[in-house]
């Protein structure tokens, strides 16, 4: 392969992967202890496996090691790897999972801090900036995987203990009111009177 067309190829893979790889999840401040027990979830939305071996984590301004732990280094389109800082700890609460785990030297601030998933040649595949938006016990969960990773309103508090492994289902508050336009009001009145008016008919 020549050095022109290497470079295109090149050009095309960086932003293909960084579409396809998402920071779906983060628990940061489990209950009690966060000794090992901190996590991160990493999702392929695209349709292509990426084989993440040599890739790095880097937190706090240090680049961590990616080490396999369970399973593969690649992940299958629609499928998830999780970092966690030691994989027994993991599976111990987590003992559902069956997927792919890579272990890493790190440890996630309460408050928020900026994360990077690196590729092996250092290149910034996708990065965000989390902040504290959850109660202890709870992990924080993307919303929509279209949007920028780094937008924190994309971000919401998940379930307590977390959900690694599945599809993040919280597209709306739960305690969210559905909204009504006045096209939709006008409708409604409509029906409910030709219902009255066919009662008062019978």
């Amino acid at each position: 392969m020549n050095k022109g067309l290497y470079l295109m190829t090149f050009l095309i893979f960086i932003p293909s992967v960084f579409s396809q790889i998402i920071i779906s999840e983060i628990m940061y401040n489990p209950i009690g202890s966060d000794t090992n027990k901190e996590w991160i979830e990493i999702y392929n939305s695209g349709n292509s496996p990426i084989d993440m071996t040599g890739w790095k984590f880097r937190e706090n301004n240090v680049n961590h090691g990616l080490n396999l732990y369970q399973e593969s280094m690649t992940i299958q389109p629609n499928d998830f790897l999780i970092i966690s800082r030691h994989g027994d700890s993991f599976l111990a609460n987590y003992n559902r999972y069956s997927g792919n785990i890579a272990t890493s030297s790190f440890s996630l601030k309460n408050s928020g801090e900026e994360l990077y998933i690196l590729d092996n040649n250092l290149n910034e595949i996708k990065f965000v900036n989390y902040s504290d938006i959850s109660n202890e016990g709870n992990s924080i969960e993307i919303i929509d995987f279209n949007i920028n990773n780094n937008d924190m309103n994309n971000w919401k508090e998940g379930i307590i203990n977390g959900n690694p492994g599945q599809i993040n289902n919280i597209k709306k508050d739960e305690n969210e009111v559905p909204e009504f336009n006045i096209f939709s009001i006008s409708i409604l009145i409509i029906f409910i009177t030709g219902i009255i008016k066919k009662k008062k008919k019978s």
